[in-house]
């Protein structure tokens, strides 16, 4: 059985462009899976792409949910990778990396659909 990502050319650190219904959001390949399979997402990706709801979650000081909920979404969700699209080591800081993940992904994205 063949092993790796379902593109060989997608590497874990690629952008991507995911989107569900109306909605939209830029994300970072972290994991590539089984060759057949395309579709995990970040909760931070998944809560991007659904209307806001009230939190079910106790969070700590941090903010961080002590729950774990199973909102899965399972189908008709696109996902566009980038292939060679990853930033450079020490690029990407907590401070800039929305704006640079976003800036990047939609630029390919706007590329793709012939809108740059």
């Amino acid at each position: 059985a063949k092993t790796g990502p379902f593109d060989p050319a997608v590497k874990i650190g690629d952008v991507a462009i995911v989107i569900f219904k109306d909605m939209i959001t830029a994300a970072i390949c972290g994991d590539l899976g089984p060759v057949p399979k395309i579709g995990e997402a970040s909760i931070r990706v998944h809560e991007s792409l659904q209307p806001a709801c009230p939190d079910p979650c106790k969070r700590d000081a941090s903010g961080f949910c002590s729950k774990v909920r199973n909102a899965s979404v399972e189908q008709d969700v696109l996902y566009f990778v980038f292939p060679g699209s990853r930033f450079a080591a020490g690029e990407l800081t907590l401070d800039n990396i929305n704006t640079k993940l976003k800036e990047r992904a939609f630029t390919l994205y706007n590329q793709l659909r012939g809108a740059s």
